[in-house]
């Protein structure tokens, strides 16, 4: 899994479903937390899902997720309430609108004033997030700053942008202290702004509600009471990408992390659009050659979803699991190594994705393994075949100490 607990990626179309209104309406949650990001029906009135802004009008040629003060979408998967009940959030996003309304500068409300871009607080709250203990947002109070809300203790604040500025934020929150940094394309990456504040006096985070687009109230409900209402605490804006963990990643993982963004969104540096295999889940492709030895212990398993890799060896001990992801058509799609030395292999159990469904040639060339004769084992198989053809039942090819299964 993921060694992140939410992730959001705007530019991940596949995670998003979308209503007749072309609005998001449930948003996968990359991240090991699971689940989704959903409209917050936790009162009457319910915020509507983002909408999706693509080509030029997305970031950096990305697509981005887009509020207009309207819209929101929240998370019920995620809590920080195991030790050290920290967080750390990293936002890639861009404020579109901040302006007071006209019709009610007394209030204060208007477009943006108040409002935050994401609002980590409780389903069981009592009050406003800006008066519960324990939660976190940003609280947009003016058009050049960045104060973070930690329930009516505020954190130094950062100072903001223009408006239209992509920017990637970042907040921190441990151990009493809290430290904000705001980063565009032109911030020279060697003298980041930054505001630390410590000694916050507020109680530890215990956070089960994730929310973008918006604050929070009581109850877990949306800081949302109809279209342009003025007390309204939402946000205008995009979010690009937004990574929550309760763990902080270590030193490199930060690196790599801070790499991928810059260059993805802000395109600058000289790290990779790719996103780093940690935070996938999936572990990078290795890189093999006739000089590389594959051994696998006892009891392990390999998932192949690459091209045919180059092996020097390929040594298994007792029973290992395969998995190997082919087209399912094309028989060149299927062999997992060339192995230019020594093959000693003990039982290894073979699992094709998808299924052969029909007889194929799964082209092997010479001799699979040395060993003894082979022979087909199975409910009513003999040496030639087998006679019952079942859904339900296995047959497998095994020589002397050596066990292919196929399903």
């Amino acid at each position: 899994p993921s060694q992140v607990d939410v992730w959001v990626d705007g530019a991940d179309l596949s995670t998003m479903t979308f209503d007749a209104d072309n609005r998001v309406t449930n948003l996968v949650n990359k991240g090991s937390a699971g689940g989704s990001f959903v409209r917050n029906t936790r009162k009457a009135a319910v915020p509507f899902g983002p909408t999706v802004k693509e080509g030029a009008d997305g970031i950096n040629g990305n697509p981005v997720l887009a509020f207009d003060g309207n819209e929101a979408l929240v998370l019920n998967s995620y809590t920080n309430y195991t030790s050290p009940r920290n967080l750390y959030v990293y936002i890639v996003k861009r404020r579109m609108k901040w302006e007071l309304n006209p019709a009610d500068t007394a209030n204060g409300a208007g477009h943006g004033k108040w409002g935050s871009p994401f609002a980590l607080g409780s389903a069981t709250a009592t009050a406003s997030d800006e008066n519960v203990k324990g939660v976190i947002h940003v609280s947009e109070g003016s058009a050049t700053s960045y104060p973070v809300d930690l329930g009516g203790t505020a954190s130094d604040a950062a100072s903001a942008p223009a408006l239209g500025t992509a920017e990637i934020f970042y907040l921190f929150n441990a151990s009493n202290g809290c430290y904000v940094l705001v980063e565009t394309e032109t911030t020279s990456t060697t003298a980041v702004p930054a505001k630390t504040k410590n000694d916050l006096n507020c109680e530890p985070l215990a956070i089960d509600l994730v929310q973008i687009g918006g604050r929070l109230m009581a109850n877990g409900q949306p800081q949302w009471y109809g279209e342009e209402k003025t007390n309204n605490r939402m946000w205008y804006g995009d979010i690009a990408e937004m990574i929550v963990t309760t763990m902080p990643l270590g030193h490199h993982q930060e690196n790599e992390l801070l790499a991928y963004l810059r260059k993805k969104w802000l395109n600058k540096g000289s790290g990779s659009t790719t996103p780093p295999a940690w935070l996938t889940g999936m572990p990078a492709t290795p890189a093999t050659d006739a000089d590389t030895a594959l051994v696998m212990a006892d009891g392990t398993s390999l998932a192949h979803e690459a091209a045919t890799q180059t092996l020097g060896a390929l040594v298994t001990d007792g029973t290992v699991d395969w998995t190997r992801v082919w087209d399912g058509v094309t028989a060149g799609s299927f062999p997992l190594f060339a192995v230019n030395g020594d093959v000693s292999l003990g039982t290894v159990r073979l699992a094709p994705e998808p299924v052969v469904t029909q007889a194929k040639v799964l082209d092997w060339t010479g001799d699979l393994v040395n060993g003894a004769a082979w022979q087909l084992q199975g409910e009513r198989a003999n040496s030639l075949g087998v006679s019952l053809r079942d859904n339900q039942k296995s047959y497998w090819i095994n020589p002397v100490g050596t066990l292919l299964f196929f399903r």
